[in-house]
């Protein structure tokens, strides 16, 4: 394919070229891919419009500590002194998910004072991406999910005071501001406690420049401001599979490793990706 207009002759082939190369020092072998299997690089044109039909991800599992305004981390022990040295400002996790339930004297009874839910990694849901042959723009859009389940003991929902029923830590969670967690609803657990399930819910996506160099793709990103992305791809007609050169990152989203994509009728993608 030819550079990108305005630029000159083989400059895209030598800036992919010279990445390529740097990626190759860097690090040996297929990287993190895990479960994926290496799929096909054949090249071909990957302009136009495409639905994503099915994503191939693999994650590494993440402790269920809770988010804090500054990341969990482990601190040193200190050599000991007269005085008491300052409490560390990290967490470790929270297993009430910081669940502060007011009890009813206090004052705006019934009203959460704090919940910090885990948030997992989430998983595909759609998405489609568009390649623009005439300006060598790109675009990324894609949602995600997660269906979880929070247990809370008889001693977190007891700390503050407060002895609330399911149904009431349910109507409570509902009325905090948390965008992202839907369809949240509490049932009694065995224990006494309450199980409350919710779905986490999220949107990503990128946008920038594209050249492909023989079978591979590359990305340049402008609005994550990720550096430039290297993508194995193979256009055939109207599908086409894309998936993270020697087992990276796809799209420099965690996990994402490769896609299977069908191409969109007319050139656009509708609001359902069709």
């Amino acid at each position: 394919m030819s550079g990108k207009p305005g630029s000159k002759p083989g400059s895209w082939a030598a800036l992919a070229a010279a990445l390529l190369a740097l990626t190759g020092t860097a690090c040996s072998g297929k990287g993190v891919a895990g479960t994926c299997p290496d799929l096909a690089a054949c090249g071909g044109d990957p302009s136009g419009a495409w639905k994503v039909q099915s994503v191939c991800e693999f994650k590494n599992p993440q402790p269920p500590t809770s988010m804090a305004a500054l990341p969990p981390g482990y601190t040193t022990p200190q050599t000991p002194a007269l005085a008491s040295p300052t409490p560390s400002l990290v967490t470790a996790g929270d297993w009430c998910s910081g669940l502060v339930y007011l009890p009813p004297s206090a004052a705006g009874s019934g009203v959460i004072g704090n919940i910090q839910f885990y948030a997992p990694p989430l998983d595909f849901e759609q998405g489609t991406v568009s390649f623009n042959a005439d300006n060598h723009l790109y675009e990324i859009v894609n949602t995600q999910k997660y269906d979880y389940t929070t247990h809370f003991t008889p001693s977190c929902l007891q700390a503050y005071g407060a002895n609330p029923t399911c149904q009431e830590l349910s109507d409570a969670l509902n009325a905090q501001p948390l965008p992202n967690y839907q369809n949240l609803s509490c049932a009694n657990a065995t224990d006494g406690g309450c199980d409350c399930a919710y779905t986490l819910s999220g949107t990503g996506g990128d946008n920038g420049t594209w050249e492909v160099v023989g079978s591979t793709l590359y990305e340049f990103p402008s609005l994550s401001g990720l550096p430039p992305q290297a993508v194995d791809f193979c256009a055939q007609g109207d599908t086409m599979t894309l998936s993270g050169k020697n087992g990276s990152h796809l799209n420099g989203t965690p996990g994402m490793r490769s896609m299977f994509l069908t191409k969109c009728a007319g050139g656009v993608c509708d609001a359902s990706g069709t």
